[in-house]
């Protein structure tokens, strides 16, 4: 399981930066942290394919367990490895380049896991708010997912309403730039613990009616490329009654 041994070892790795020294210590790799965290993507993999069987859960495949390596080809820092290391669940990426995930990262200071993406398309993006203004069912199923306070959005939102017209549990949702829903902790007790994996499991299920809209706005939005034609942007309804 995840020790303050993985994180002692990622952060002694980065800070002595040294491909000799990873060599030298490539077995503590392999106990403290490599294998800890195959194992949970083992124990995740199990709940996230009962969501979806076309998630991707082979840590080997498709960026699911990071790499503790950098790709200096894009850095310019000259650190050659990570401090922190994450699991990312999700459909095959060549299929869909950006598809929404399932994620997990652990940082020398927080852990963090959650559903959406990195960065949301403009058409997933309006795909999703012309489910929300319909009030489609997944969406209202969704919405309960926030009634516990478990999960909260990332603030990347739009200052200004676009939607001012709207109630407010609408606009908490609509004013998205970016659509991703996590829980953060800096409580490394959780994180050490035996029980962490089903844990994440039992949230990871939480979020299953979060993944299912996302997935139909994706399909909504591919379908509309797929015709030629671009989502537009949505405007503000002149006039609706809630």
């Amino acid at each position: 399981m995840i020790s303050e041994k993985t994180l002692l070892f990622l952060a002694e790795n980065r800070f002595n930066n040294s491909r000799e020294w990873f060599q030298t210590h490539r077995e503590e790799y392999e106990k403290y942290v490599s294998g800890p965290l195959k194992a949970l993507a083992a124990e995740l993999g199990c709940v996230v394919s009962g969501i979806d069987p076309e998630i991707i859960t082979v840590p080997s495949r498709n960026g699911t367990l990071s790499r503790i390596h950098r790709d200096t080809r894009r850095v310019r820092d000259g650190m050659l490895y990570r401090e922190n290391m994450w699991l990312s669940f999700k459909r095959d990426r060549k299929a869909r380049p950006a598809c929404a995930e399932f994620f997990l990262v652990i940082t020398q200071t927080e852990f963090f896991y959650g559903c959406g993406y990195y960065m949301t398309s403009s058409e997933v993006m309006n795909a999703l708010r012309s489910l929300i203004i319909a009030r489609d069912p997944l969406f209202t199923e969704a919405q309960k997912v926030l009634s516990d306070g478990r999960f909260a959005f990332t603030d990347e939102r739009y200052k200004k309403s676009r939607f001012p017209d709207m109630p407010e549990e609408l606009k908490m949702w609509l004013d998205l730039k970016n659509f991703c829903l996590m829980r953060r902790s800096n409580d490394f007790s959780v994180l050490f613990s035996e029980d962490f994996g089903k844990t994440v499991g039992e949230d990871f299920l939480r979020l299953a009616p979060v993944y299912r809209l996302l997935m139909k706005a994706e399909d909504i939005s591919h379908s509309e490329l797929s015709n030629n034609s671009r989502i537009t942007e949505l405007k503000p309804p002149s006039a609706i009654t809630w």
